[in-house]
């Protein structure tokens, strides 16, 4: 343990969704000394006890920016190098990587063990490939899944995985209903909107899931998964959640022939919510980690009912 009265946690992607949330939860608790890593550490400044330069595509900088810490937590941003825009541009079969999170990992854990670490947390999406047998692979899930034998491996005294959703947040911006001539907007998407398949958060409650690890080294820092949901939703829910609220929205199924050819990638899009059909965004044991998430959460999760209420205007 660091010799000073509150033990050091760094926290990459603090100027992000995720790692700003886990700023944000650490800090209001108080029981830490929070140090946010960053590549632009004058952008940052105030926004934790520490802001110090770090760069994952730079292997060289982690030991210095690690220098001390108690404890790690990791998230890498598959999308750093492009837009989801992007992705669903690029029309072939086999996405590439934009970033090589897997290296980045692995040169932040070898870079956890030199400077003494003590409670390491991954933040990791279930292995697609490996759940559906072959059938997907989805690299920004699939990708992060790779890590978690290197973390289990890396012999910390504790480490924890948790696992973000479908984050609410994308009814913001990337899951947009498409506005009609009728004058209602529609979710038009390959999928059977009866199916109670889409895991969905708030991701800015990861946080409290984050924090509830570091308070919990021996109930869950033996390699638990922990997945962050407020509810399990099909798109019939969220069509009523969003008319309850006075919105005027519909879903249409779209054949998947049909879906494929409305934009280049459009099939890489398909993949991601036809896996979801089969698998659910969780996988096969979601139920177990869900429940594990909640039982170490430091505040109850937002439904989906409640976040749109608060969040978007009808």
């Amino acid at each position: 343990m660091n010799k000073s009265k509150k033990p050091i946690i760094a926290v990459f992607g603090g100027t992000g969704r995720q790692g700003g949330s886990v700023t944000r939860y650490l800090r209001a608790h108080g029981g830490f000394r929070v140090r946010v890593i960053t590549r632009n550490p004058s952008n940052a400044q105030g926004i934790a006890d520490e802001v110090v330069y770090g760069n994952l595509t730079k292997p060289e900088t982690l030991d210095t920016a690690l220098k001390g810490a108690d404890g790690v937590f990791l998230v890498t941003n598959y999308w750093a190098k492009a837009t989801i825009e992007d992705w669903a541009q690029t029309p072939s079969k086999e996405w590439s990587d934009p970033v090589d999170e897997f290296a980045q990992g692995k040169a932040t854990v070898e870079a956890a063990k030199r400077a003494g670490v003590k409670h390491f947390v991954w933040s990791t999406l279930p292995d697609t490939k490996q759940i559906s047998s072959g059938a997907f692979n989805i690299p920004f899930w699939t990708g992060k899944a790779k890590l978690d034998d290197v973390v289990s491996n890396a012999g910390f005294d504790h480490y924890s995985f948790v696992e973000p959703p479908f984050y609410y947040q994308n009814f913001l911006k990337e899951m947009l209903p498409v506005p009609q001539e009728d004058g209602t907007k529609a979710w038009n998407l390959p999928m059977q909107p009866e199916l109670k398949v889409m895991h969905m958060a708030d991701i800015e409650q990861i946080g409290a899931i984050v924090l509830g690890a570091f308070l919990n080294p021996s109930k869950v820092g033996q390699g638990q998964h922990m997945s962050l949901c407020g509810g399990i939703y099909s798109w019939s829910d969220v069509v009523e959640i969003f008319k309850a609220q006075g919105h005027k929205v519909v879903f249409n199924q779209v054949p998947d022939e049909t879906f494929d050819g409305l934009f280049p990638g459009a099939k890489n899009v398909r993949d991601s919510l036809n896996y979801m059909e089969g698998h659910t965004y969780f996988g096969p044991d979601a139920d177990q980690k869900i429940d594990l998430a909640k039982t170490v959460a430091t505040e109850p999760l937002t439904s989906l009912e409640d976040w749109v209420r608060k969040n978007i205007s009808s």
